[in-house]
């Protein structure tokens, strides 16, 4: 504050004083100061809003990121054990389909049956995870089970009731091939065809989830 301004306040002073006496001038700095304090502490609140904002925002986003972080560990989590049903379930109805190598045949009536044992499995994981996959992956996977449930049906109902006997003369019979059963011609291969379609479609959307998408 330059010398013209104090001498223009003290002027002023003097003529509040000359009006309203000592009291007057206490009394106006006291006004002063109140409204000073009273900017200050305005400008005060102005400034920190910005900073307290960001500190909400940023808290706000951090529980945000463990939310999440907490839902994919999950995904994945449900996500490994329910790919390792999936692959015991559609890895032995492969195996129904075309054997496999090196490996000790099992009776016909034995692979539906681990195969019913197989795909409960898998069903009962999905379903106590299902929350946490997409609306259409869950529909993929009901259209998944109601195909197996097919396979099932018209597989067993087509088997040989055979007795251990009636299976060494049967492999006799036919030069050591053991027929188990008698279906119509490619009755089965539609629903193992949609079945490896929907197989295909579910690994694609447990891809997206785990990061592995191709």
């Amino acid at each position: 504050m330059d010398i013209e301004n104090i001498e223009n306040v003290i002027s002023k002073l003097e003529q509040i004083q000359s009006v309203f006496g000592t009291w007057g001038i206490i009394l106006f700095i006291i006004l002063i100061l109140i409204i000073w304090l009273s900017v200050s502490y305005l400008k005060s609140s102005i400034e920190s809003l910005p900073q307290k904002s960001l500190k909400e925002f940023q808290a706000a986003l951090d529980q945000d990121l463990i939310k999440f972080g907490s839902t994919y560990k999950k995904q994945l989590d449900a996500i490994h054990t329910i790919y390792q049903k999936f692959q015991k379930m559609t890895g032995h109805l492969d195996y129904i389909k075309s054997g496999e190598n090196f490996t000790q045949p099992i009776e016909p009536k034995e692979e539906v049956e681990l195969l019913i044992k197989f795909r409960h499995e898998f069903k009962i994981v999905f379903q106590k995870n299902r929350l946490i996959f997409s609306e259409e992956l869950g529909k993929k996977v009901d259209d998944m089970i109601g195909s197996i449930d097919n396979f099932i049906k018209i597989y067993h109902n087509g088997l040989f009731d055979l007795s251990p006997e009636d299976i060494k003369r049967n492999k006799e019979v036919n030069h050591g091939t053991y027929i188990a059963g008698l279906w119509e011609k490619d009755e089965l291969d539609p629903i193992l065809e949609e079945v490896k379609q929907i197989r295909l479609e579910i690994e694609q959307e447990f891809r997206k989830i785990y990061g592995t998408e191709t």
